[in-house]
This record gives structure tokens, sequence and C-alpha cells, in this order.
């Protein structure tokens, strides 16, 4: 798997995802540290540049967020999961889904 850079949008006290699928919360990235989708869930979704974070964050008026950069490895999944099932949403424009992600600020 190759490495690349993209940006995550997090909740800038718990650094967890804004957007979340399931009831259950989202996953909480922590700095340096690998973070994988919980069995049943995922893929991760971040973004693949600066600019369409900020597109995203703008779009729905977030606040109380911070966006960072990380390392991810691309996932051959290419439809969001909830607990085992098929989730059919509409991504927005420059999202990537992630087996993995690492944050790295």
């Amino acid at each position: 798997m190759t490495i690349k850079i993209g940006y995550k949008v997090l909740t800038s006290k718990q650094r967890k995802s804004i957007v979340r699928v399931s009831s259950f919360g989202g996953r909480i990235y922590g700095l340096n540290k690998k973070t994988i989708p919980m069995q049943g869930y995922g893929p991760l979704c971040i973004f693949d540049s600066y600019l369409t974070a900020i597109n995203f964050v703008q779009a729905f008026m977030l606040s109380h967020y911070i966006i960072v950069k990380c390392h991810y490895e691309k996932s051959s999944i290419t439809i969001l999961h909830d607990f085992g099932y098929d989730i059919n949403v509409i991504l927005p424009l420059g999202t990537i889904l992630a087996d993995s992600v690492t944050c790295l600020e």
C-alpha cells in the first residue's frame, strides 16, 4: 500500500470526526497514531487537499473544527459501511476513502 498525504476535518476539542454516519460517535484521531475504522464501519473519509477540506467546512458552516494534515492508505472499498450495512450517500467533492489515517498535526 502506498501512503499518501490528505486532510482530515476534526472537532477541535476531542479530535473526533466532524461528520458521523453512526450514532456511536466518531473515531478519535490521535497525533501520530494510526486510526482504523471500527469493525463493521468504514472506510474513513479524508480530503484530497486543504482547499477541499475548507470548502466542506464552509459549505456546512461548521464551527469548532481543525483541519489536520495526515498520511493515509487508500481503501479498495468504494462505499461506506455502518454496522455492516452499505450506506448509499453522496460524498463531498474531494473525499477519499481510506483504510487507515495517521494525523501529523
